[in-house]
């Protein structure tokens, strides 16, 4: 069925991006879409759809018709689906990824999942799509894909929970089992913790490996505030957000956080744990894009090792979705795919 007119300014991500490539003088042969079906887990896609191999199959095509291996490029969550088939191919066949994949360009890149995802399966959040949450919440949760940005290795300051209910911290498991999400947990196990295309052993899992590419281009913006754990009120088993601003007894987020209407934020004023950990600055202070963290969004410097060109970059104030309008990321990225910048250590 036709989506209603009015909601495509909200979801048309990639048609300004692509009227740009466009502009270029990319066309049929050398540019090529691959949206995919929110309804399904990854598996499924490949299942049902045959996504992954249709997808291998297009790059080759690409790559022969034009003689030169393709940049691949992803937005958000969509960096997760590129991840699973980087990693799908990669541990039988690393030879079809030197040939076929030039660079791979991430853009604000989910690394590590959204706490966001949790709000939205508990409570209900339908991302500015104008209907209302109770609709919206039973149609997530519906969905194959509802659980695909869920955090794993996303350490928070208190650790990997990122739930308090009734002022206590709860684990996750528990904050959707008490929610009525628990059909999300048993599809999170199933398809995806115990795929061998994504999860694995906890610290171990498929999708913290980096996805055996040469070349890599990460953008992102930094310094929104950055939806990073949430404070539930249990009204007869149905869990709401609290209506405080005020941080949980048991605090453990440094200064710099902020709590509204029971979300705690990250802000440019809060000290990451991702630079830390790294050693790249003893006082780092950053947050995330408006949806995904910092600590999510950055780290990808954990692969610096074992990738051959690794380059980051930061736009002060940029959001998730604006990024992909940004005249400063597509001229970066259009300079460095048409040869006129071999770095964007240029800049």
């Amino acid at each position: 069925s036709s989506l209603d007119p009015s909601l495509k300014e909200q979801t048309n991500y990639m048609g300004l991006f692509m009227d740009n490539l466009r502009g270029l003088g990319y066309n049929e042969t050398n540019l090529k879409l691959f949206s995919y079906d929110w309804r399904l887990p990854p598996d499924q896609l490949e299942s049902r759809d045959f996504y992954f191999s249709l997808m291998q199959g297009a790059i080759e095509y690409i790559v022969q018709e034009n003689n030169h291996p393709v940049l691949l490029f992803a937005h958000g969550t969509g960096n997760r689906i590129s991840n699973i088939f980087l990693q799908r191919i990669r541990k039988n066949n690393q030879e079809w990824i030197d040939k076929h994949i030039y660079c791979y360009a991430a853009v604000s890149a989910s690394f590590l999942g959204t706490p966001r995802t949790i709000r939205s399966l508990v409570s209900g959040d339908n991302m500015g799509l104008g209907c209302d949450h109770s609709s919206f919440l039973k149609f997530y949760r519906s969905c194959g894909s509802s659980v695909l940005d869920l955090p794993i290795g996303l350490i928070n300051y208190g650790g990997d929970e990122f739930c308090y209910i009734d002022g206590e911290r709860e684990a996750l498991e528990s904050c959707l089992g008490i929610s009525g999400a628990s059909g999300n947990l048993k599809m999170w196990n199933q398809y995806y913790l115990s795929s061998p295309d994504f999860g694995g052993e906890p610290g171990d899992e498929v999708c913290l490996k980096a996805p055996g590419v040469k070349r890599m281009l990460c953008f992102y913006g930094i310094n929104k505030p950055t939806e990073v754990a949430y404070c539930f009120n249990n009204d007869d088993g149905k869990l709401k957000l609290s209506d405080s601003n005020d941080f949980p007894n048991d605090n453990v987020f440094p200064s710099g956080h902020m709590v509204k209407n029971g979300i705690i934020f990250e802000t440019r004023l809060s000290e990451t744990n991702q630079l830390k950990y790294l050693g790249k600055e003893q006082n780092g202070c950053r947050s995330g894009d408006g949806v995904v963290p910092f600590n999510s969004l950055n780290y990808v410097r954990n692969w610096e090792e074992d990738i051959e060109e690794l380059e980051i970059v930061e736009i002060d104030g940029m959001g998730y979705k604006e990024i992909l309008s940004s005249k400063q990321m597509f001229e970066l990225i259009a300079d460095y795919v048409c040869g006129r910048r071999e770095s964007f250590m240029d800049t």
